[in-house]
């Protein structure tokens, strides 16, 4: 056995030295460590002074003060050489002090990639405003709960971000439309924007404005329910004429008055409507959402397109009666050639279609009916039973007489 380890140390050992600082690199920083104890004897150590990656993470099973030794320990043999990827994420209370302290590590030494994971926290702490105006970035991702991080207008009044290509927000709280608009337009070549749980429907309007742009995320998780807010967006923007590829889940905006999606290629997109009974009893205000087809009208280039089966609902709650000549000519000359809906709606046992089930198989009727160039239909359910209606449905369908496109093929499957 002990000459079997010694010959697996001397092998790792005798690697190329090139390849240490890639090896460790891909380690949480801890683990690097580890690694380059075990082989002190070596020139492993000495490379954990040109680590180019750190990853750290704190949860309930460690010790703060044993933790903040390491990170300090790690932190002073690396010195201040050039950071490429820094990723800090906190699971349980720390020291806030300490964490605005480390945070800086990263910008003081040119990194690239930044990602802070913040879920929890002690004592005061402010997000530096260093982050938004450093030019070496080229990823930032920012993740929390609870607001443990917000951005306000003096945050991003001296933004200044030249090499982001993506900016991810999850659950960050941004005061106000004018502080988002600011931090885009900062953002000269991003590519890459996703804004998780964004609390954007107290702003006077939601603007999303970048000509760079390719991709474009918007959503809610299942963490947070939409259903929590009790209003709509008043008004929402998009003036990205180059994303190729959006997801998007809200409630129906109040209106839309600019929907620029000229290059738009795949789409997936849940609209909900405000249940508006619910808010009069409850003596509310209620903001009534914008019909639902100038935002599907909105995104006319776009060949694949995924629905959620509420967004169907939504739609067909403004169609019928009765169905807009806009909206049917835009369905004709719809570019669409794979359409894939979710969440379908869940049948008693095969043979028997509830309500339900049959209102749903008429919504995806209205749309085989009108969409020329459709090529395919899948339509995904959560559980068997719904899969077994849906599948009954897809069945009448495939018999359907006078589709738009006659050869479109109509499958089913459980998500």
């Amino acid at each position: 056995m002990t000459s079997n380890n010694k010959k697996k140390k001397t092998e790792l050992c005798d690697l190329p030295k090139c390849l240490a600082p890639h090896i460790l690199s891909w380690l949480p920083t801890k683990t690097a460590v580890t690694v380059s104890l075990l082989f002190m004897k070596g020139w492993w150590r000495s490379e954990m002074k040109n680590l180019s990656s750190l990853k750290f993470s704190f949860s309930d099973d460690q010790e703060e003060e044993h933790f903040v030794r390491f990170v300090d320990q790690v932190l002073r043999q690396r010195g201040n050489r050039k950071l490429d990827s820094f990723s800090l994420t906190l699971n349980d209370e720390i020291d806030g002090g300490f964490v605005t302290h480390l945070v800086d590590y990263p910008l003081d030494n040119g990194v690239e990639k930044l990602k802070l994971s913040i879920y929890d926290i002690k004592g005061n702490f402010q997000l530096s405003s260093r982050v938004f105006s450093q030019a070496t970035l080229v990823t930032l991702k920012l993740a929390t709960n609870r607001s443990l991080i917000w951005i306000n207008g003096d945050d991003v009044a001296a933004a200044h971000l030249p090499c982001l290509k993506t900016l991810w927000l999850d659950d960050v709280l941004v005061a106000d439309v004018k502080v988002f608009v600011r931090l885009l337009s900062r953002c000269p070549i991003l590519e890459e924007l996703v804004m998780i749980d964004m609390k954007w429907h107290n702003w006077e309007a939601c603007f999303v404005v970048s000509a760079s742009l390719r991709r474009l995320k918007i959503v809610w998780t299942d963490y947070v329910e939409m259903d929590e807010y009790d209003r709509c967006p008043q008004s929402v923007l998009f003036d990205t004429p180059n994303v190729l590829y959006l997801e998007y889940t809200d409630h129906i905006a109040g209106q839309y008055p600019l929907l620029k999606f000229s290059s738009l290629i795949e789409a997936k997109i849940r609209l909900e409507m405000i249940d508006e009974k619910e808010e009069e009893d409850e003596g509310q205000e209620v903001i009534v959402g914008d019909n639902a087809t100038a935002f599907i009208t909105g995104i006319t280039s776009v060949r694949k397109l995924y629905l959620y089966a509420n967004t169907i609902q939504v739609l067909h709650h403004y169609f019928d009666p009765p169905i807009p000549e806009f909206a049917i000519s835009y369905l004709v000359k719809s570019p669409v050639t794979h359409l894939e809906i979710y969440e379908g709606v869940v049948g008693k046992k095969r043979g028997e279609v509830t309500e339900d089930a049959a209102r749903f198989g008429e919504q995806v009727r209205w749309f085989l009916m009108r969409m020329l160039h459709l090529q395919q239909v899948k339509i995904y359910g959560q559980t068997e039973d719904s899969v077994t209606a849906l599948y009954d449905i897809a069945t009448e369908l495939r018999r359907l007489e006078g589709k738009a496109s006659p050869n479109v093929q109509i499958s089913v499957l459980q998500a």
